[in-house]
């Protein structure tokens, strides 16, 4: 005699199976999306969603899931002489990835974000698995979130698995740094991410993404915390103050998130501190013309005008002339490139060179001021807060303990398994993407009519495989009588 107990908890249904002296714990979650009814599974990490109980249903074990943050600054571009060979046997031997990806310290934002989609699809090639485990050979900074003993399962939220990411996950993006000031101290900081909650794996469909479509997705509603990220001081960085700036600072390099930074200019009132950095970085002289080039295309620039006595520059690069620029100012040329201005060099008295600057091609500057939205290549970035933490501060003397930087969601945002991922606005050095939806062996989960009068079951569990009647008609009026297979053959339940 097979005992079937159903009893509402929180949405779902305990169902509690009793068979002689061996008793199973089953969990069966419905749902709607649409015209479909569904209803969910599960038994340890194996999940079931099956459409329409009249139907013959699959069974998926869920093993996990390629939900991954993944770092940008460190990945990139390819050839192949031969792409018949592309990317296994070439890059991809026994479900490994055997290989390189390099990128040059200056290469643009979009070569990043090509080599980043080039490792998404390497990594899901490099994946070998059965009903009963999955390997994913990740390839260059990225971190799958999955452990050997627990995968990312629908229902669960990243957090689930880890709600920081440190150094260990990601080797170079969240490297560990150390900011030398003018005076020569050194100031040793580590870097680290906080994802947000409620981020989970589900099986849905929404208004908000492409017309309803039933996806298998993990949403972010609008507002809600993405990430946040912190660089984090081991020692309170110290810096002198000389009228609103923090002299030990400026002219330091800080690396953040993979990328290496000049600090430009500060300003200890609002606990600003503006970086700069550019595919470039050229010193010439007043009066000087060098031709340089980037992604391919020429730019002949010469220094038209340097004013010493108010540190004022002007250039003219490919017949554009630019606005005069003081140091940390930024100019967007006619083709959307910036040029950026790092410093002037005036001559000294007797010098028989000219006046020099030091200045950036290809330029991104990023001000970081406390209590204010990020702001890059002079736009503020929406959603995207500063926080500057003090510690100790005096007349003459600022120390900063951390920097952080908050990302909430200016929209609803949605990573999938068809390839809609999330990318860290502005800085563009962090995404969230999922490769694909894994399962293992598929079995079925059978319902259907047997005779004229009774609706029978058939499923496979672990130890065994069950048949029961499920529902029973006394008469030929569609109209179900009994739980079981005749009057006198119940299945007995009970509600709790």
């Amino acid at each position: 005699m097979v005992y079937v107990c159903l009893f509402p908890k929180n949405g779902a249904y305990k169902a509690i199976m009793c068979q002689k002296d061996t008793k199973k714990e089953e969990n069966i979650m419905f749902s709607k999306i649409g015209e479909t009814t569904f209803f969910q599974y599960s038994k340890n990490t194996e999940v079931l969603n099956a459409m329409k109980l009249s139907k013959t249903i699959k069974r998926i074990v869920a093993l996990g899931t390629g939900a991954t943050m993944l770092g940008a600054t460190v990945l990139g571009a390819m050839a192949a002489s031969d792409l018949s060979m592309y990317p296994s046997p070439m890059f991809i031997k026994d479900g490994k990835f055997n290989g390189l990806i390099v990128i040059g310290a200056d290469a643009a934002t979009q070569d990043m974000l090509g080599a980043m989609d080039i490792i998404s699809s390497l990594q899901a090639v490099a994946v070998s698995g059965s009903a009963t485990g999955v390997k994913v050979e990740t390839v260059g900074d990225v971190y799958q979130f999955a452990k050997s003993s627990d995968a990312l399962n629908l229902g669960e939220s990243i957090s689930d698995i880890r709600s920081k990411i440190y150094k260990t996950q990601l080797p170079i993006v969240l490297a560990d740094g150390t900011l030398t000031t003018a005076e020569g101290q050194k100031y040793d900081y580590e870097q680290e991410i906080a994802i947000g909650l409620g981020h989970d794996l589900q099986f849905m469909a929404d208004k908000d993404y492409a017309n309803e479509k039933a996806v298998i997705a993990m949403k972010i509603p609008r507002n809600d915390p993405v990430l946040n990220y912190t660089l984090d001081f081991s020692k309170d960085a110290k810096s002198t103050v000389t009228g609103d700036d923090l002299v030990d600072f400026e002219d330091r390099q800080i690396e953040m998130l993979g990328e290496v930074f000049d600090i430009v200019s500060t300003a200890n009132d609002t606990l600003e501190l503006d970086l700069m950095r550019g595919a470039l970085k050229p010193t010439m002289e007043e009066g000087e013309t060098q031709t340089f080039t980037i992604n391919g295309k020429q730019y002949e620039v010469t220094v038209l005008i340097v004013d010493d006595t108010n540190s004022k520059v002007k250039f003219k690069v490919n017949g554009e002339v630019t606005d005069s620029m003081i140091e940390g100012n930024v100019y967007e040329l006619s083709d959307g490139t910036l040029i950026g201005l790092r410093e002037v060099l005036p001559n000294e008295a007797g010098d028989v060179t000219q006046d020099m600057v030091e200045f950036y091609l290809g330029a991104k500057k990023i001000v970081l001021a406390d209590g204010s939205e990020l702001e890059i290549d002079n736009e503020d970035v929406s959603n995207v807060d500063v926080l500057i933490t003090e510690g100790t501060c005096t007349a003459t003397t600022t120390e900063i303990d951390k920097i952080q930087l908050m990302w909430d969601a200016d929209d609803d945002l949605f990573v999938t398994a068809d390839n809609n991922e999330v990318v860290m606005p502005g800085l563009e050095s962090i995404k969230l993407y999922m490769d694909g939806f894994y399962a293992g062996k598929e079995e079925l989960i059978k319902v259907y009519p047997s005779g004229d009068d009774t609706i029978e079951l058939e499923a496979p569990l672990t130890d065994y495989d069950i048949k029961l009647d499920l529902l029973y008609t006394a008469a030929d009026d569609d109209l179900w009588d009994v739980l079981g297979g005749a009057a006198d053959k119940k299945t007995n339940y009970e509600y709790m």
